[in-house]
């Protein structure tokens, strides 16, 4: 037992104890994110959230947010098409502000005249293509490497219509649908949410590119329906990452490796995947006061596989090892609201 009665990290029955996780939980702090994170986060994950892992429309199949394994990390696709005719690799950007081409960079300019460069989004892509069709391989749904080239398309959506893309290399590259573009397929779309409806307009661009003079005087041909069937059954057992929301905006992306609460771990592998787990806290001060002095109540609680109603410590962790970082980190679960898994 340690000095604030807990043991093994969870909570005991005693008041002092309870008053301690009480005043733990009252510290707890939102955590923001940079408003132009948050931009970009929104475009990047608003389909997956809206209308889940696999959506279809007419001859599309279109697969949000998924992971490619690349040899020891995994590279993250906003959205893919498969149609009979291509596989559509495509970036979701909500940036705002000004859009130029300067050299072989796309430099975003936002609205505070903070400078940001980025690579070229359509040639940037083709890395991503490298691994897909790595992955279609190994799946046995592959295509012949001559054939990669010419079936796999990269595409950018941009979202936001307070973009303003100054360079006309960019606006007019048919593989660039910029708001105004995305507007008018919009405005033809009978869809129950507004992710089902940028979700069949992207369908519906990919489509026309793919019945374009262009695409008619080039040598592209139907690919074979069990090829097709092949290639989304692999592409809809992509997971996609993990998050962890935040008191406050602030969303994490990565691997949840395990949950550790009441000195019990519990592994991601066995948390299930495409769900949401809500930690429930009692944030509200006086609530949790009345919790701590009566003792009814749990401060904290969280619903498991097995584990329906599962109380929290403010002692209670996480361990996530988040994308771009060398290692995992253990994080506090009472600064955290929920956990996303892919």
């Amino acid at each position: 037992m340690n000095e604030t009665g807990e043991v093994g990290g969870s909570m005991s029955n005693s008041l002092w104890s309870r008053l301690q996780a009480w005043r733990k939980l009252g510290k707890a702090r939102p955590r923001n994110e940079d408003p132009e994170d948050v931009g970009g986060r929104q475009a990047e994950r608003f389909l997956d959230a809206l209308v889940g892992s696999h959506f279809h429309f007419k001859d599309a199949d279109l697969y949000p947010n998924k992971r490619v394994p690349a040899g020891r990390r995994r590279r993250e696709i906003d959205l893919i098409v498969v149609t009979p005719t291509r596989i559509h690799v495509i970036e979701v950007k909500n940036w705002s502000g000004t859009l130029a081409r300067e050299g072989d960079r796309w430099v975003q300019t936002n609205r505070s005249g903070r400078r940001i460069e980025h690579p070229d989004l359509v040639a940037d892509n083709r890395d991503k293509n490298l691994a897909l069709v790595d992955y279609l391989n190994a799946k046995g749904a592959g295509l012949d490497p001559r054939q990669a080239g010419t079936y796999l398309a990269n595409k950018v959506v941009f979202m936001n219509p307070r973009l303003t893309i100054a360079t006309p290399a960019i606006r007019e590259n048919p593989d660039v649908l910029e708001y105004a573009r995305l507007q008018s397929y919009l405005k033809a779309q009978k869809r129950s949410t507004f992710g089902q409806a940028v979700l069949a307009s992207v369908a519906e661009w990919c489509l026309g590119a793919e019945g374009s003079g262009a695409f008619i005087e080039g040598r592209l041909g139907r690919l074979p329906p069990e090829k097709v069937r092949a290639i989304t059954e692999a592409v809809d057992e992509l997971a996609t990452w993990d998050s962890l929301g935040f008191l406050g905006t602030k969303v994490l992306n990565g691997d949840l490796l395990a949950l550790r609460v009441g000195g019990e771990e519990y592994r991601g592998d066995d948390l299930g995947r495409r769900t949401t787990i809500r930690v429930r806290w009692t944030r509200n001060r006086w609530l949790g006061l009345f919790k701590a002095l009566t003792g009814l109540g749990k401060l904290g609680k969280v619903d498991l596989p097995g584990r329906r109603g599962l109380a929290l410590d403010p002692a209670d962790t996480v361990l996530f090892h988040a994308v771009g970082d060398p290692q995992p980190s253990s994080l506090p679960l009472i600064e955290i609201d929920r956990i996303v898994l892919g």
